[in-house]
């Protein structure tokens, strides 16, 4: 790769065109100030009817029950208050104050500036570990994977080649290799700034307490106005005093309010809200920790949620460990998850250290991998002897080998049987004389079985929230196969009839999809638009549904749901509309969280009971009191 043939923009362009196109940031949604926090507390149809209360108090100059009213409204704010800030803060410190820098030729000088300095026309260098700071096209490349799991949710690491332009996005991670792209676009015209813009485009649904509140405090003031009312008319007719009837009404009206409802249920959400925050998890709002006692389904992504994330060796068959262990790290450029799996592999049974063997060794020529050739190939020189190592995929490895065809037949029959399990198969081979370069003659050395694991503690969560009736669906960006493979493994349906995949999710209707969705377990291949749908479909069912996630390609279906479910280490863009952070990344931590809720939706009913009970027996017996001719229990 040739970085010196570029000359790149003068510094007087980048000027121009970042004065035209603006700074290569996303919109920043910023947390809600402390003061919107504590006036958010106020919209509650409960608290408007304590509001009202207190003013008919003050109007009928009974200024105890307008102090003890004001009292306990201002109590209820301040306790709310309290918790969302406290969570806000959280929310803060979990952010990484961060300045990402960008490697750029700039008249002709490679130099770093910030990110947020790039403008359309900028070269960057692309090295592994990069983080690309924009969408662009690819010039040059090296064996250049990218990993774009944060857009597509794919865990396959894409080959991006020079000759096709191919393109680079925002926000994904360089995994193996080099290379030169030019800036194309920035900001928000960027892939993951769009995804990022469609945000505010979703409508933020009203938690299911807000929606039984709101009914029961409309149900409660026509209950008390038409008691009150009735009372009132038959005063009259018993010739009252008018004036001093439609006072007594308004009192009683007062009277009857449960004023200490919501204080009440704001002590509870508190501290079921800390409840959780001890078992690892961080509840945003109040509000959301009752509707976590609600939900009955969870979507849920597969990697890096149900699965580690890390790719790990499970199955081994070597007919030579020794060389096999040497191949696993000689033979291997790749700078990605499979290559520390490769190496973690060879420390625990071997107890090599590959950076130290690495450091033995002098390297005369390399093939690296890539995913047209299938493996990478290297020919070393250690104390004046040559080898050659080869590692890649096993039919192609096969190939290269000097084996007999039974032998060869064992093989094959024992990927295939791997394969059925889900797992990633490496196979590996060494020559140590003749040409070291020729792809013949070579010795098999045997082969590997790796997975990402499923999370241990995942399958007694799973199973922890089928017991308690909720349903869980697995909706990812991967292959078909891999999320069967998973969903056997966590005891989730798995046949023909329990998948939906992403081309007949988009063919068929709404409608049709509310009809069938009930029935499906699996939603492979499945794009974010597509898991939007998804979730609106549930909702159209009266399903409350909680969605995991942890990349921007989550993010339009997080804000959707319910309960929105990210991981620590998840995107930005996905904390901002998360209502449930799981500090430890344990799936574990949402059973947790739903049972908290269940106790304290439980709670709620019974303070409601008890409060309503106490308010009810005032009217009816005052009621009775009136209707019968009897002196009435209170006086004005």
């Amino acid at each position: 790769m040739n970085s010196h043939k570029y000359d790149g923009l003068s510094e007087a362009e980048a000027l121009k065109r970042r004065e035209k196109f603006g700074e290569n940031v996303l919109r920043e949604k910023k947390g809600p100030s402390p003061f919107y926090i504590f006036i958010s507390q106020f919209k509650s149809p409960l608290i408007y009817v304590l509001l009202f209360a207190a003013i008919i108090s003050f109007l009928f100059q009974e200024y105890s029950d307008f102090g003890l009213i004001t009292a306990v409204i201002a109590l209820n704010a301040i306790m709310g208050f309290y918790q969302e800030y406290n969570a806000q803060k959280t929310l803060s410190a979990l952010k990484k104050i961060l300045k990402p820098i960008a490697s750029v030729i700039r008249q002709g000088k490679r130099t770093e500036i910030e990110v947020k300095d790039l403008v359309p026309g900028d070269i960057v260098v692309l090295a592994a570990g990069d983080q690309i700071p924009a969408d662009g096209k690819t010039h040059e490349a090296t064996n250049l994977l990218v990993n774009e799991a944060i857009l597509t949710g794919e865990e396959e690491a894409v080959d991006k080649k020079p000759a096709e332009n191919a393109p680079l996005f925002m926000g994904t991670t360089v995994i193996s290799g080099v290379g030169i792209m030019e800036v194309t676009k920035i900001g928000l015209e960027t892939e993951i700034g769009k995804i990022s813009e469609k945000l505010s485009e979703i409508r933020e649904e009203e938690t299911p307490l807000q929606i039984k509140l709101q009914k029961f405090s409309t149900n409660l003031i026509y209950i008390i106005a038409v008691l009150c009312l009735l009372i009132f008319i038959l005063g009259i007719t018993r010739e009252h005093n008018v004036w001093t009837m439609f006072r007594f009404a308004m009192v009683l009206a007062v009277a009857a309010i449960p004023e200490g409802l919501p204080i009440a249920a704001t002590v509870i959400l508190a501290r079921g809200m800390k409840r959780i925050l001890k078992r690892k998890g961080l509840v945003k709002k109040l509000l959301s920790v009752e509707t976590l006692g609600s939900t009955s389904v969870i979507c849920t992504d597969k990697t890096g949620t149900l699965t580690r994330g890390i790719m790990q060796v499970v199955k081994s068959q070597f007919s030579d460990a020794e060389h096999a262990h040497l191949a696993l790290i000689l033979a291997n450029q790749q700078k990605d998850n499979l290559e520390v799996a490769l190496w973690q592999y060879v420390e625990k049974h071997n107890h090599l250290q590959p950076k130290k063997l690495l450091d033995s060794v002098e390297k005369i020529y390399e093939e690296p991998f890539n995913s047209e050739n299938k493996y990478s190939l290297s020919v070393i020189r250690q104390d004046g002897t040559e080898r050659a190592y080869v590692l890649g995929a096993p039919e192609v490895v096969l190939g290269f080998c000097k084996i007999s065809e039974s032998d060869k037949e064992k093989v094959l029959k024992l990927m295939k049987s791997w394969a059925e399990l889900g797992l990633k198969i490496v196979g590996c081979a060494y020559k140590k004389e003749g040409d070291l370069k020729e792809k013949k003659d070579w010795i098999w050395l045997g082969i590997l079985g790796i997975e990402d694991p499923i999370r241990p503690e995942v399958k007694e969560a799973i199973s922890a929230c089928q017991n308690a009736g909720i349903k869980i669906k697995i909706v990812t960006g991967d292959f078909r196969e891999t999320a069967i493979k998973v969903a056997k493994t966590l005891g989730l349906k798995s046949d023909n009839k329990s998948i939906m995949e992403a081309p007949e999710l988009e063919r068929i209707s709404p409608d049709e999809l509310k009809k069938r969705i009930e029935n499906i377990t699996i939603f492979p291949r499945i794009t974010p638009h597509q898991k939007l749908k998804i979730v609106e479909a549930l909702q159209g069912n009266n399903e409350v549904v909680a969605m995991t996630g942890d990349g921007v390609n989550d993010a339009l279906a997080l804000k959707k749901a319910d309960i929105a479910v990210v991981v620590a280490n998840a995107s930005d863009v996905a904390k901002e509309v998360s209502d449930l952070i799981l500090l430890d990344s344990n799936f574990k931590t949402i059973v947790a969280a739903c049972e908290e809720g269940r106790v304290i939706l439980a709670n709620i009913k019974k303070v409601v009971s008890y409060a309503l009970s106490n308010s009810f027996v005032e009217l009816i017996l005052i009621f009775g009191a009136v209707l019968l001719n009897f002196p009435t229990p209170l006086t004005v």
